[in-house]
C-alpha cells in the first residue's frame, strides 16, 4: 500500500535528507472531490443537476511518496499532508458546471514541516442523460497550477482530464463507473517518464435505510510510458465512504488505503465533506 518511488530517481539527484536534495516538481496526491455526486466521493454519476450546489472537503493523507534505499530503509518524500477544498457547481438541463478550489494547509515531507499553499484549481464541466434508471454522459476538468509541485502536492504545468460515464440507479443501490484520460507535464525520472494516463474509476452505493448509505469506489491512473517498466507509474487506491443525504445538505466521512507501489498511492487517507443543495 506504501509507495515505492523508483530507486532510479535517488541516483539521478541528492540523496534524500542532504544538502541540495530537489524532489521533482509533480502532484502525488490523486483525491479530486466530485462537486456534486450523489452516491460517491470521486466517481462522477448522471444525476440531473441541481441549480446550485456548493461544498467543501477536507482530507488527510498519509505516505503518498516514500523513497526506499538500498537497504529498504523509507525516507517519506511526502509524508503527511493535509487538504482542503471548496466547491460548487451551477445546474442547468443536462448540463453541469462546477469548480473545486484546494487549498494544502500542512504537509511533513524531506525538508520537515512546510506551512500551508494554495492548491491548483479546477474548472469541470459535465453532459449527462438517464433514463429508466439508465445513465450515460462525458465529462472534463481543466486544471491551472499555482505552485503546489514545488511540495509534490500539485502539477508544474496545466493539465486535464476527459471521460466517459456510464451509471445505473435502482430502488435501494447504485452502480457507475468512468473512463478517460488524464493529460500531465511529463516529468523525466532516469528509467521512465511520468506523464499522460489512463484514468478510471469504479463505484457502488446502497441505501440500507432512510437518509443513509454507503458505498465503495476504486481510482486509478495507468501512466502510458511505463505499462510495461512496472507499478511506479500505476497507483490505485480503494475508498469507503458513508453518507447521511437531508433536505438541505449531504455530509459524507470516507477512508481510502491505497493499493500497489504506484506514486501517488498512499498508506491512509481519511475525508469529511459536507455539500449544501439548493
Amino acid at each position: 500500500m506504501i509507495l515505492t518511488l523508483l530507486t532510479s530517481l535517488a541516483a539521478a539527484q541528492s540523496i534524500p535528507g542532504t544538502d541540495g536534495y530537489q524532489a521533482p516538481e509533480f502532484g502525488v496526491d490523486l483525491y479530486r472531490p466530485s462537486v456534486d455526486s450523489l452516491n460517491t466521493l470521486q466517481v462522477e454519476d448522471t444525476h440531473k443537476p441541481e441549480a446550485f450546489t456548493a461544498g467543501l472537503s477536507t482530507w488527510w493523507v498519509q505516505d503518498p511518496l516514500v523513497w526506499y534505499d538500498g537497504e529498504g530503509d523509507p525516507t517519506p518524500i511526502v509524508g503527511d499532508a493535509m487538504g482542503i477544498a471548496a466547491t460548487a457547481s451551477l445546474g442547468f438541463g443536462p448540463v453541469r458546471v462546477g469548480m473545486v478550489t484546494p487549498a494544502w494547509l500542512h504537509s511533513t515531507g524531506v525538508d520537515g514541516a512546510r506551512g500551508g499553499t494554495l492548491g491548483d484549481p479546477s474548472l469541470d464541466l459535465r453532459v449527462a442523460r438517464s433514463r429508466e434508471g439508465f445513465g450515460v454522459g462525458a465529462g472534463a476538468r481543466l486544471t491551472a497550477p499555482l505552485g503546489a509541485s514545488q511540495m509534490q502536492l500539485g502539477q508544474a504545468g496545466w493539465s486535464y482530464e476527459v471521460l466517459g460515464i456510464a451509471d445505473y440507479t435502482g430502488d435501494r443501490f447504485w452502480v457507475g463507473a468512468n473512463l478517460g484520460a488524464r493529460g500531465l507535464p511529463e516529468v523525466e525520472l532516469v528509467d521512465a517518464a511520468m506523464n499522460d494516463q489512463l484514468l478510471y474509476r469504479a463505484g457502488a452505493a446502497w441505501t440500507p435505510l432512510g437518509p443513509w448509505s454507503v458505498a465503495a469506489e476504486l481510482q486509478g491512473m495507468a501512466t502510458w510510458s511505463t505499462l510495461q517498466s512496472g507499478a511506479v507509474g500505476n497507483p490505485r487506491e480503494i475508498l469507503i465512504s458513508g453518507r447521511r443525504t437531508g433536505a438541505h445538505y449531504q455530509s459524507s466521512l470516507g477512508v481510502g488505503a491505497g493499493q500497489g507501489a504506484g506514486i501517488g498511492a498512499p498508506r491512509w487517507r481519511v475525508v469529511f465533506s459536507m455539500r449544501a443543495v439548493d
